[in-house]
């Protein structure tokens, strides 16, 4: 049977590039609300799945749980992240009120007066 790694011999849990999923895409060439509604359970099941394979892996490897979880959570989040936030990035100058005013809307924040 073969003992786990030490922690000094594992690399430092890093964060790998986001790479869309066939899911991810559609969802990003979505011009239908419906048709984004019903992307996204999918979306997000497939990258839910990802973080969860990947964080099984470093386990398996003997990483160090909380750091584990650590990368589980900021992956999940970076990457549910990722779209919404380059597209606001992008957004132009014009529309950014009407964009804004429907972010606070779809995450239910406050109303700035």
């Amino acid at each position: 049977m073969q003992e786990p790694k030490q922690q000094q011999d594992t690399p430092e849990l890093e964060d790998k590039p986001i790479e869309q999923t066939g899911a991810a895409s559609e969802a990003s060439e979505a011009t239908d609300p419906q048709h984004s509604a019903d992307i996204l359970p999918s979306l997000t099941e497939s990258l839910r799945q990802a973080e969860l394979e990947r964080a099984v892996r470093l386990l398996a490897r003997g990483d160090d749980p909380h750091k584990v979880l650590e990368a589980l959570s900021h992956g999940l989040t970076n990457k549910l992240m990722h779209g919404p936030t380059r597209y606001l990035n992008q957004v132009e100058v014009e529309h950014k009120a009407e964009t804004g005013q429907f972010v606070r809307q779809l995450f239910n924040l406050p109303h700035q007066g």
